[in-house]
């Protein structure tokens, strides 16, 4: 049975808050478990564990549900998850994080769109206007310091792009089981980064390998969040919610008056694309007063 409206988009909602507080906690492990590594071995690790505790999970509900019609759209999507770490690698090289992440957080505005024009999933002027909002807030917490080059940002629009593709991509794969995408999402940067792996692997310590084993379990949660969130409602509903990272990286730092003034924003911008700008969620068409659902498109 179809949940009512309101329960599925308050699920949606949950989902989307746990994504981006895993996604939070994923960078501050990551920051910490990475220094004296390579990007790569710390990249390659995190989705070892990630495959080994996918199918330790999995394997008791049957092998069928790590199975795919589609593996070359799943490998597709999965090479965004090797984009996303390399260019902000490379982006960072040129200019500083906060420049590169304000210039990232393009890419739910960026899926959006995509998504109405390669999917038709249309978006709302309200929706788009809360994206808007919410981009804001993100912008108020970060509070970049404006420095980025046209290098840096070249590499920064390429890695917003992988994300934003990435999203849309999932979207499509949303009739498949979730234990499949998530395996191969991890595959795909498994395989892609082995070959690299012995010219930047250092053996790490017992304390180290356990934090980034962490990295891994947490990123897990966070990726299997975001699909659920997508099999649930399209993109319009889905990446708005995104921008409520901000608030969980507000609570990472002592708060600023600005920092804090952002991250409300974000949840309030999030909250109104959820209720108020876009009512389409899975089993719901959208309905327009004066209209009925069978008109609505």
């Amino acid at each position: 049975m179809t949940p009512p409206s309101c329960g599925r988009r308050a699920l949606v909602a949950a989902l989307m808050l746990v994504a981006m507080a895993l996604w939070t906690g994923v960078e501050l492990l990551g920051g910490v478990a990475g220094r004296g590594y390579s990007p790569i071995q710390l990249v390659w690790t995190r989705y070892a564990v990630h495959i080994v505790v996918l199918v330790v999970l999995t394997l008791p509900r049957g092998v069928d549900r790590l199975r795919t019609p589609r593996p070359r759209l799943q490998f597709l999507r999965s090479s965004m998850m090797i984009g996303m770490p390399v260019f902000f690698v490379l982006a960072r090289r040129v200019q500083g994080s906060r420049d590169t992440w304000a210039i990232f957080w393009l890419s739910p505005l960026l899926a959006m769109a995509l998504g109405a024009i390669f999917m038709g999933e249309k978006v709302a002027f309200r929706t788009a206007w809360a994206a808007l909002a919410g981009l804001t807030g993100m912008w108020l917490v970060l509070s970049p310091p404006l420095r980025a080059t046209a290098q840096g940002g070249c590499l920064s629009i390429v890695m917003c792009v992988c994300f934003a593709l990435y999203l849309i991509m999932t979207r499509m794969l949303k009739g498949e089981p979730t234990e499949s995408k998530l395996l191969f999402t991890a595959l795909g940067v498994f395989l892609g980064l082995t070959p690299v792996l012995p010219f930047v692997w250092r053996t790490p310590s017992v304390a180290t390998l356990a934090m980034m084993a962490a990295v891994g379990i947490v990123g897990l949660g966070g990726l299997y969040a975001i699909d659920k969130a997508l099999e649930s409602a399209p993109l319009p509903v889905v990446a708005p919610l995104a921008y409520t990272q901000a608030f969980w990286l507000m609570l990472t730092d002592e708060p600023a008056p600005l920092a804090i003034t952002g991250s409300l924003l974000t949840l309030v911008a999030g909250w109104y694309a959820l209720v108020a700008g876009d009512r389409r969620v899975e089993g719901e068409p959208l309905t327009i007063p004066g209209r009925s659902p069978s008109d609505a498109t």
